[in-house]
């Protein structure tokens, strides 16, 4: 597996018109947004999201409560989350009286 990340890709990046950004992430808690674990990997998804019309999290239920090392954005900036079906009822109602937008039906 490789993957095109740090500056580079960052630069790269501007030269795009992005209508949907889909971006995984390590860690989705309500007091601390979306959190991830690699600088140079956060900055590329940050870049993304910034020239991106929307934001979608693509993430498994086993993320849900988790925070990681370093913040990546608040759910301001997405215009959802996508999820499996096993995502607890009581954690995607938490999440939906917060605003945050729950995307589920993949197994």
């Amino acid at each position: 597996f490789q993957s095109f990340t740090g500056r580079l890709a960052e630069d790269n990046l501007e030269k795009f018109h992005v209508s949907k950004a889909f971006v995984s992430i390590s860690g989705i808690a309500l007091h601390h947004g979306m959190t991830d674990f690699s600088f140079e990997e956060i900055a590329v998804k940050k870049k993304l999201m910034s020239i991106a019309n929307e934001v979608y999290v693509v993430a498994d239920s086993s993320k849900f409560g988790v925070v990681s090392l370093l913040d990546v954005c608040d759910f301001t900036a997405l215009n959802g989350i996508i999820t499996d079906t096993s995502l607890d009822g009581n954690i995607r109602s938490m999440f939906e009286k917060n605003g945050v937008n729950i995307i589920s039906g993949i197994n």
